[in-house]
């Protein structure tokens, strides 16, 4: 938040910049074949460039480009958007609108065809998760499935109190509709910060989450309750700097700029700046001892299309690669090839269209390591013959989802092609099929085909029968990891 008292502007200071809108680009957005995006979001009176700058310049010697020079491959980019507390200083939107106009210039800018984090400071924290349940409520599935993180910075997930102090001023003209929206405890944001906490976990995003401990003008901006999602497993780290310095590192050694860097080489698996490999160097040296001495700069991408073998004085045949940095690696005989991903075919009654879908949102974890792949019938495309298109996957999946109901069993097409053929790559030993009972169903067990086979969840029980329906699902994701760890095992 910006609007208390500020120093006069430098002579860099430009304009245009400070009210320029969309997503602007700073660095590595024109690399076709980058690892991934990261995009700033700022507050409450900020701007997509002076509010992560730590003098509020306008030149190009703040984090954002460090980040660009530090970590490899990777399109940084900064959003800038009408978000004035005051009237007579300018226009806004609702969070509604503020939501839908992000995810607009997302699409425009092509973003959500890579892996994507998220910085946010403030209300741009609140910002995101709105876009988020957007893209969810409007099918936007690529923005959803490729957001691998978010940093919140001062976030005021339940409302900031001095939104209500900024109210009563009262200062020239009344305060804007994001000051409205930012009233401590807001039901609104109660809202939004529930969906996000129930979400976050089978979407898969990885949170991270900064907070204030000095005031301003005797003010704390964002108290630690507020700035706490309240998300299992996140420890909101508190930060020796105010609301709005808190956004702004002045250095390579801040904590901030470390913390959210590692953040984002964990989460894109972006290959730090670091020397190269030298390959002539006598020594022999395992991958691990490559990792731990981060001599490992190539993308992982580039590895797997490029390389079926590595130099001989790099041993690799008496450990496995490490699996968070080579996990698309494979090594037999002492070479190192590309494993894909195993194929997971969903067999299904389009009555439980939305169990299935559901139980997709919990497989979004092994997705995104890059473990699994999945399809169903609702992937074919506009123009394709659908009885063919269905058929190669059935014959290339290696793990075959028969989502057992009533309807299921009553459908001659699911009973008498693709169960039939499954079983006969199950027999084959082609294919892993795994039933999933959905709800209640009648003798299945002895009069079926795949009766003799071991169900999920747990025990059988069907999953319209558990009393937490997320347990039932997470059941169900853990035996398919189980299930593909041990096919990749023989692979």
């Amino acid at each position: 938040m910006f609007f208390f008292k500020r120093r006069k502007k430098p002579h860099s200071y430009d304009k245009n910049l400070q009210t320029k809108r969309g997503l602007i680009k700073i660095s590595g957005c024109e690399n076709a074949s980058r690892s991934g995006d990261v995009i700033f979001i700022h507050g409450l009176g900020g701007n997509a460039w002076s509010t992560w700058h730590p003098q509020e310049l306008y030149d190009d010697n703040f984090w954002l480009t460090w980040l660009g020079t530090d970590l490899l491959d990777i399109g940084i980019w900064s959003f800038g958007y009408a978000a004035e507390p005051f009237k007579w200083k300018g226009a806004t939107m609702p969070l509604f609108d503020q939501a839908s106009n992000l995810l607009d210039w997302l699409e425009i800018c092509d973003i959500g065809q890579r892996p994507l984090i998220f910085i946010t400071h403030s209300l741009g924290g609140l910002v995101v998760k709105a876009m988020l349940r957007s893209a969810q409520t409007f099918g936007k599935q690529s923005i959803i499935e490729q957001t691998k993180g978010i940093v919140f910075l001062a976030t005021p997930h339940t409302g900031s109190h001095l939104a209500q102090l900024i109210d009563n001023i009262g200062i020239l003209a009344r305060s804007t509709v994001s000051v409205e929206e930012l009233k401590a405890h807001a039901h609104q944001l109660r809202e939004l910060n529930e969906w996000y906490r129930e979400n976050v976990r089978h979407l898969g995003i990885q949170t991270k989450v900064y907070y204030e401990t000095k005031p301003i003008h005797g003010i704390l901006v964002v108290d630690p309750d507020s700035a706490n999602p309240g998300i299992e497993g996140v420890k909101p780290v508190a930060i020796a700097d105010n609301h709005i310095g808190i956004c702004k590192p002045n250095s390579k050694e801040n904590q901030i700029y470390l913390g959210v860097k590692k953040f984002i080489h964990e989460c894109l698996r972006v290959p730090l700046q670091l020397p190269k490999i030298d390959f002539n160097s006598r020594k022999s040296k395992s991958f691990t001892e490559l990792e731990e001495e981060n001599l490992v700069t190539k993308p992982l991408a580039y590895i797997s299309e490029e390389s079926t073998s590595l130099p001989q004085n790099i041993d690799v045949s008496n450990k496995v690669i490490s699996s968070h940095l080579f996990n698309s690696l494979h090594v037999v005989d002492n070479q190192v090839t590309s494993v894909k991903p195993i194929e997971v075919f969903f067999s299904f009654a389009s009555q439980d269209e939305k169990l299935r879908d559901e139980l997709e949102k919990h497989l979004i974890i092994l997705k995104r390591q890059g473990v699994i792949t999945t399809w169903h019938n609702r992937k074919i495309g506009a123009g394709k013959e659908w009885q063919n298109e269905r058929n190669v996957h059935l014959d290339t999946a290696s793990v075959i989802l028969l989502l057992i109901s009533a309807d299921f069993i009553a459908s001659d097409y699911c009973w008498d092609v693709e169960v039939r053929r499954a079983m006969e790559r199950h027999e084959a030993k082609k294919a892993r099929v795994i039933p999933v009972i959905l709800h209640p169903t009648d003798n299945w067990r002895n009069n079926t085909p795949f009766g003799k086979l071991k169900p999920l969840p747990k025990d059988g029980k069907p999953i319209s029968k558990w009393g937490n329906r997320d347990e039932a699902f997470c059941s169900v994701a853990q035996g398919i990891r189980a299930a593909v760890e041990e096919l990749a095992a023989s692979l």
